[in-house]
């Protein structure tokens, strides 16, 4: 016999009403309000150059408070060449900041805000780092920031993969992403989240939001906590995050398992050497299978286990030899290495306003993927359309000498230009392999 509509009703009646204190509910919102009054949406007046001159261009992203000194950490390619920085607090404050420092390679800044100014009734609003090794796929998460410059927005989700591996994106000319994996989170991540804090439901800071993937749906990656504070402390301690390199870059021997290379103990593959670096002076040649560092494991069979054999090598003291154990077909071999300092991806840039060209400083990384002689010099970046060095100079020249003054760097280079008089003036320079000499005109007269 089928129940009729008035046992419908009854049986309907008769089920469990849902709390209106949902406990996921009321945990978001406890999390979000440990977190929410430290937030800070960041507008930056930066200096760039293009077509051959120096521009000014506005930018907005996301930061947080994350002490009582009124320091705020964001991406570096938010605030990190920031020449104006203006910070809105949670009071919707206008108030303005300055960089500390930033490390482009984790694309990482910490400003600082007057305290009087970043808490000026006296009590300090701020987060607290959680631990991102204890984040587990599944683990529910926000994302707080200024989304397309929507300033104080939240996004819930979940964390998606805990270490991912990413193509490298240069910020600042340097490679993101060499010494870290990536959380990945379905909370909604888009331009002018980055910088904002990735938030777990006790309140803790567990990444930085950073990355979106673009024509993607609920795919963004953060930086994950672990790393921040190491960062952020370097920078807070030093004004920059000390690293070594020996110019080698490696490959995981996971999908070479089926051959001779993988066959034995565990390693890395040597896939390349950069020309002149410590590896390459030491005999370390592509195809090596480093095996271990300084008599500890050094192994990767999958991608994902890459940054940390990076950061264990930027760890290395610069100028203290460490000792490589190689396998190279079926020897085994053990061999001093001496690291550098890893320095700048890019160097500085100028502006020579009255030749119309714009110039960057050669670093010896650039020295090294341009296969220069040698790092003197200033490279051309950009050459303005009419100006006087039109149609003599163009973007990769190597600018050498001024009116028979070296242009050994930048400094060099400005100073050069600065003493140079007359109606003309004389340039030489190099096109690739080809040394060459031309006159300029200057627009005003020296």
């Amino acid at each position: 016999m089928r129940p009729g509509p008035a046992s419908l009703l009854l049986a309907l009646l008769l089920l469990p009403v849902a709390s209106a204190e949902d406990p996921l509910e009321a945990r978001v919102l406890a999390a979000k309000a440990k977190v929410f009054p430290a937030l800070v949406h960041i507008v930056n007046v930066e200096e760039g150059f293009m077509l051959g001159r120096r521009q000014k261009s506005v930018s907005t992203g996301s930061g947080f408070f994350f002490d009582a000194k009124g320091h705020v950490v964001t991406n570096y390619h938010v605030a990190g060449e920031g020449k104006m920085l203006v910070v809105t607090l949670a009071s919707k404050r206008e108030v303005e900041a300055k960089l500390v420092a930033g490390d482009p390679y984790t694309d990482l800044a910490v400003l600082e805000v007057d305290p009087a100014d970043a808490f000026p009734d006296g009590t300090p609003v701020f987060a607290t780092f959680g631990d991102s090794s204890r984040l587990e796929e599944g683990d529910f998460v926000m994302a707080m920031g200024s989304p397309l410059s929507l300033a104080r927005s939240v996004s819930l989700g979940i964390i998606s993969c805990r270490e991912r591996t990413l193509d490298q994106l240069e910020v600042a000319g340097h490679e993101t992403g060499r010494f870290n994996t990536w959380l990945q989170t379905d909370a909604a991540i888009n331009p002018g989240n980055s910088g904002g804090p990735l938030v777990n439901l006790d309140g803790e800071v567990v990444g930085v939001n950073t990355r979106a993937a673009l024509l993607a749906n609920n795919i963004g990656f953060a930086i994950p906590s672990n790393v921040v504070r190491d960062v952020v402390a370097a920078l807070l301690r030093e004004g920059r995050v000390p690293r070594s390199e020996i110019g080698v870059k490696l490959q995981p021997l996971g999908a070479l398992e089926h051959t001779l290379l993988a066959s034995a103990e565990a390693g890395a593959l040597v896939a390349a050497v950069d020309f002149g670096s410590p590896a390459a002076r030491a005999g370390v040649r592509p195809g090596d299978v480093i095996s271990a560092l300084d008599g500890a494991p050094f192994a990767a069979r999958f991608e994902e286990q890459l940054p940390s054999l990076y950061a264990r090598i930027a760890r290395l003291e610069a100028g203290k030899e460490a000792r490589l154990s190689v396998r190279r077909g079926a020897e085994t071999l053990e061999i001093p290495v001496t690291p550098e300092p890893l320095g700048r991806g890019l160097g500085l840039e100028g502006e020579a306003a009255a030749w119309g060209l714009t110039v960057r400083a050669i670093t010896p990384r650039m020295r090294i993927e341009m296969g220069l002689p040698d790092d003197r010099g200033v490279l051309v970046t950009g050459v303005r359309v009419g100006s006087p060095a039109a149609d003599k100079l163009e973007q990769g020249d190597v600018i050498r000498e001024v009116d028979g003054a070296e242009a050994k760097g930048l400094a060099e280079f400005l100073d050069a230009m600065g003493k140079a008089k007359g109606p003309f003036v004389r340039i030489a320079f190099r096109r690739g392999q080809v040394a060459d000499v031309t006159v300029l005109r200057p627009l005003v007269p020296r």
